[in-house]
């Protein structure tokens, strides 16, 4: 029996290694596309899509759920979530939405009893389910749910704030929040729910209680925020605050936003690196 060559490798093994290599190349060569956005609406719970270029909303798509308080995607871009407020007619409420049609199942109560216009968010390092905000003997508090079940488990109160709307986890596993009066975001501790940090926020105008949703791409490292009571969408450089106006969204303004991740080689690359580890035979003479 004799050793196989180098060029005796099995056909699947040399054709993993191509396709590798191809990956690989096009990973750091390839330009980075503009987001997908979804937005929806507080009332009557509506979902557009959403220009990331300049905030033009397209493909309106009802859910049903009046007072929407906040909805996501989950980072695969699988999945989709919506949050009601204690003041709709399913109160307190997490439900399964299809991202094309916006169909609405029910999915359970979170247990809570009073959920404000807050926002919903996923922590991409471990796929748990945040949101805002839910009072607590008159502060507003951190939460997480169960996405199988709808429970919520509290996590504490958000301090320093006054009126919340838009959650996001941008770079570094940070948690954002948007402070609606005071228009500044909040770095928020994911286990306690108390504020780290402060960021104040120029050139937005959206005015105090209003509702706004909040949204990091992680392929382009942008944080954007929609606005309600100045129906736009706009880039917040998260070291300075300042904002850059990108355009109008819808009229009566926006409650929640959420990334679409597009598709990418990286689910390829990692298929091909589980079939380059695979124990491929080896071509033998005799």
């Amino acid at each position: 029996m004799m050793t196989p060559s180098c060029n005796q490798f099995s056909a699947g093994h040399r054709a993993t290694l191509l396709l590798l290599g191809f990956l690989l190349t096009h990973w750091f060569i390839a330009p980075a596309r503009a987001a997908t956005l979804v937005g929806g609406d507080f009332a009557p719970g509506v979902l557009y899509d959403i220009n990331a270029a300049n905030g033009a909303a397209s493909n309106p798509r009802p859910t049903g759920l009046y007072q929407m308080a906040g909805f996501t995607v989950t980072p695969d871009g699988q999945h989709a979530y919506a949050l009601t407020t204690f003041g709709g007619p399913q109160p307190n409420g997490l439900f399964r939405i299809d991202l094309a049609s916006g169909a609405a199942t029910f999915i359970g109560n979170t247990g809570l009893s009073f959920i404000g216009e807050g926002d919903l968010a996923f922590r991409p390092s471990d796929g748990r389910l945040f949101s805002v905000w839910n009072a607590v003997g008159g502060g507003m508090h951190l939460f997480t749910i169960d996405t199988t079940t709808g429970a919520a488990t509290d996590v504490g109160a958000v301090t320093l704030a006054a009126d919340l709307s838009g959650l996001a986890f941008g770079p570094n596993g940070a948690l954002y929040c948007f402070e609606n009066f005071r228009e500044r975001l909040l770095v928020l501790d994911p286990a306690t729910g108390s504020t780290l940090s402060t960021i104040n926020l120029t050139g937005l105008g959206i005015g105090g209680g209003e509702m706004a949703g909040l949204a990091y791409d992680i392929v382009s490292g942008t944080m954007y925020l929609a606005g309600g009571a100045n129906p736009s969408l706009f880039t917040i450089d998260l070291t300075t605050g300042a904002t850059t106006l990108l355009g109008p969204t819808v009229p009566q303004g926006l409650a929640s936003l959420a990334v679409v991740p597009e598709p990418t080689t990286v689910s390829l690359l990692i298929l091909a690196l589980v079939l380059l580890c695979r124990p491929w035979r080896h071509i033998r003479t005799r």
